[in-house]
């Protein structure tokens, strides 16, 4: 911050010091990536709920029926969310409702 550059309030994440103050984005708050399942992973019986971070963004994904057969399971894979197709014509009524298989 010198000759015509002004501080102005940190700008978190740009890796700038806005401010001035000689520290690059102090004062932001930084969310390492992470996953959780309450379901506790690929369970096609239970609607879950994945959530966490991603580049200190803040995620949530809900377990969903694509057609009246066909879940969207959510799960995490380390410290990320994933997806996958789920038919369930494998369950005893096969079909899907409120984001489990049935």
């Amino acid at each position: 911050c010198s000759g015509n550059i002004e501080p102005v309030a940190e700008v978190c994440g740009d890796s700038l010091d806005n401010d001035c103050d000689g520290v690059v984005d102090n004062g932001c708050v930084v969310n390492p990536d992470s996953c959780s399942d309450t379901d506790g992973g690929v369970v096609s019986g239970v609607k879950g709920t994945v959530s966490g971070y991603k580049n200190n963004t803040a995620y949530s994904y809900d377990d969903s029926c694509l057609t009246n057969s066909t879940l969207r399971e959510y799960s995490c894979s380390g410290t990320s969310s994933t997806y996958s197709s789920y038919n369930c014509a494998n369950n005893v009524t096969m079909g899907c409702s409120l984001g489990a298989c049935i």
